[in-house]
């Protein structure tokens, strides 16, 4: 199911308890071809049957003439639950997925990849994925925020050979704020690959981001992590007694700044510099 209209708009709306658009093997996609546009409202659904996927977004590159912003909004209790999820921004091509309001759910049984462009949660909205994954797309970067008692879950369980990462490749950053909240049992990593940057900032009481395992700030390219206004982080290092790493690999440089009665809750060791660049800096907050 493709929505594109180079010469106009395209545009989908489910609205309703009794609305349900089933994905059989197949994807939705919004292409960014005009100004493409889908809505889940009011207890309506989207069901993913064996391989679904939803693609928002398209490199204008492949359609050049034709730019244009592609949206989905999953909204007053609207519920999506699929394969994959991709929100894919490129020059001239917003792409933007919102999810708010109690009872709306999105749920994403593989990887949730924002490659440009941004996913805002909202209004105790709830996010489920087994993987996220942000990168920097093309001309644009990729961008999640966890806001107004919004939640992230992350469900990937395997800490050796999956991770939770921002800015894999380009600029990528996550935003914890105003009681947003987000968890995860494998590590957190900002700034994967080098010559990419991974920002992460948890800010505002209540606002609040709990690993089971590590936090690596800088694995082979950039990364940032700020915790302030009372924001928290919470590592526990389960699977090497390490809850946080800054600057890890040879090149890397990673920073962290916890600040203004931001707190860090490390339950195990950290390590400041490993074979990269590492900073830590606290400035009125609690290590």
């Amino acid at each position: 199911l493709t929505l594109s209209s180079p010469m106009g708009d395209s545009s989908l709306l489910l609205d309703g308890v009794d609305t349900r658009l089933t994905l059989n093997d197949t994807a939705l996609e919004l292409l960014g071809l005009g100004n493409a546009t889908a809505t889940v409202q009011f207890g309506a659904a989207i069901q993913g049957q064996g391989a679904s996927d939803i693609l928002i977004g398209l490199s204008s590159y492949l359609f050049p003439g034709f730019p244009g912003p592609s949206q989905m909004y999953i909204q007053s209790g609207g519920t999506v639950s699929v394969d994959n999820v991709t929100v894919s921004g490129g020059n001239a091509n917003a792409a933007f997925l919102g999810v708010s309001d109690p009872g709306s759910q999105l749920t994403v049984s593989d990887t949730l990849s924002v490659l440009g462009g941004s996913l805002d949660a909202r209004n105790q909205a709830a996010v489920t994925a087994k993987l996220v994954d942000i990168q920097g797309g093309e001309y644009i970067d990729g961008r999640i925020t966890v806001e107004d008692g919004a939640k992230l879950t992350v469900t990937a369980t395997s800490q050796l050979s999956e991770a939770v990462t921002v800015g894999s490749t380009g600029v990528g950053t996550m935003m914890i704020t105003s009681q947003g909240s987000g968890s995860a049992v494998v590590p957190l990593i900002l700034g994967v690959q080098a010559g990419s940057q991974g920002d992460m900032t948890i800010t505002g009481a209540d606002s609040m981001w709990e690993d089971a395992d590590a936090v690596i700030v800088g694995y082979e390219g950039i990364g940032n992590l700020t915790v302030q206004n009372l924001g928290q982080l919470s590592t526990l290092g389960a699977s090497t007694n390490l809850s946080g790493i800054i600057g890890y690999q040879q090149g890397s440089t990673g920073t962290v700044t916890v600040e203004e009665g931001g707190v860090w809750n490390a339950d195990g060791n950290l390590q400041v510099g490993a074979s990269g660049t590492g900073t830590l800096n606290i400035q009125g907050g609690d290590l």
